[in-house]
């Protein structure tokens, strides 16, 4: 499945880095919810690994919080891929807002 691969940097502590993630996630079910299903979320001490459907399309992810930035891997379907721009340029707009 092809990929997004996106780092995002950042001037914070890690258990901040983190609390921000995660609160950000619940948001983003909450303001997407009528466009996504099957969230599946697994919270480890620094990253988050997810899936879920969004218009029909499966997709799954990592988020890996380091020192210094936040690293995101999707794949992404086949369909999505004529959006990828868009789709990175969210999430980086996203990920700013959170980290700032």
């Amino acid at each position: 499945m092809p990929g997004l691969s996106i780092n995002v940097p950042h001037a914070l502590d890690l258990p901040e880095v983190m609390r921000r993630l995660r609160d950000g996630c619940e948001a983003a079910k909450t303001a997407y919810q009528s466009h996504l299903s099957d969230f599946e979320e697994i919270w480890n001490p620094d990253s988050l690994c997810c899936r879920f459907r969004a218009l029909g399309q499966k997709f799954q992810g990592t988020l890996q919080a380091a020192q210094d930035e936040v690293r995101v891997q999707m794949d992404l379907p086949m369909m999505a891929m004529m959006f990828r721009g868009a789709i990175e340029s969210k999430v980086r707009e996203e990920l700013g807002k959170l980290l700032a």
